[in-house]
């Protein structure tokens, strides 16, 4: 977002960075129609999305830097109620992508791609750091299923991830992502599950923030934001964003980090920020230089 609708939110709160909303179309209204993605060298995979976008990258990167600060206190339980699945089938835009970047905590990543071929979702990403117990939930039954094969995860029953989020006890060993498709679509509903109880859970929620649509959207991106702030009562958090397209972009991408009590308390809490900040700044920078100079 650039110009006048830029803004960020008062430095008191201890959250950085601003974004978009969802446009009339939306994850919601493209999985109505059956769209699917489809990379430029027609790769497919049945997805909503193309896996390894600049937002996935952003994601494992504040997944990584969070797991292993996170991890200098004690154990570690991660949930992710919306896994998706296992792994993806890697695009020819994903491995460019990767090849420009050169960025702490990504060394994970690019051994798991050169290993496996395949792009991880956060879920085994999870996996490869110091986690204890992994927990994951998907609506799709076959992708419950691959998970079920995969050793060290334990597979959650339930209708859906909200209600899993819903009934499950905080625990401030925990760490929750929550990236769902349709988070800003019914963020009115959503918020109080991921902010009110999970206040003694630390959670990690991506955001695909459009609301360069028009006005309309930003205004409801903007009382998005706002009900974000009063509900969490005071506490800090950190948001940091993606572009979606380095040479147009339309989109952005958002990961919120929002602290559980315990956390939030830690006096090595900077340390985490100022990792969450240089990561994206990095990752930042990469887009940027590769938008501003190229062949033909």
């Amino acid at each position: 977002m650039s110009g006048s609708r830029d803004f960020f939110l008062q430095p008191r709160h201890n959250i950085l960075g601003c974004g978009r909303f969802f446009d009339c179309i939306g994850p919601i209204g493209m999985a109505a129609s059956g769209w699917k993605w489809k990379g430029r060298d027609g790769s497919r995979g049945g997805l909503l999305y193309e896996a390894g976008n600049w937002g996935d990258i952003l994601k494992l990167l504040w997944l990584s830097a969070t797991i292993r600060w996170k991890a200098g206190a004690g154990k570690i339980e991660y949930l992710d109620p919306f896994a998706g699945d296992v792994v993806y089938p890697l695009s020819r835009d994903t491995v460019l992508r990767v090849r420009v970047l050169e960025l702490e905590g990504f060394e994970t990543v690019r051994t798991f791609l050169a290993e496996k071929n395949e792009w991880p979702s956060a879920a085994t990403m999870a996996g490869l750091l110091p986690v204890g117990k992994r927990s994951v939930f998907d609506a799709d039954p076959e992708k419950r299923g691959r998970w079920r094969e995969t050793p060290g995860v334990s597979v959650l029953e339930g209708i859906s991830g909200w209600e899993i989020l819903a009934s499950r006890h905080p625990d401030p060993c925990e760490l929750r992502l929550v990236d769902p498709y349709d988070f800003l679509a019914g963020w009115q509903d959503f918020l109080p599950i991921v902010s009110g109880p999970a206040s003694g859970a630390s959670t990690l929620l991506y955001v695909y923030n459009r609301s360069a649509g028009g006005s309309q959207a930003f205004a409801a991106f903007r009382a998005f934001r706002s009900a974000l702030i009063a509900a969490r009562s005071g506490l800090p958090g950190y948001c940091g964003r993606a572009a979606g397209d380095v040479f147009l972009p339309r989109a952005h991408h958002e990961i919120y980090f929002l602290p559980s009590r315990d956390d939030a308390g830690r006096r090595d809490f900077s340390v985490l920020a100022e990792t969450l900040g240089r990561v994206s700044k990095g990752l930042a920078a990469a887009q940027a230089a590769a938008a501003t100079f190229g062949s033909l």
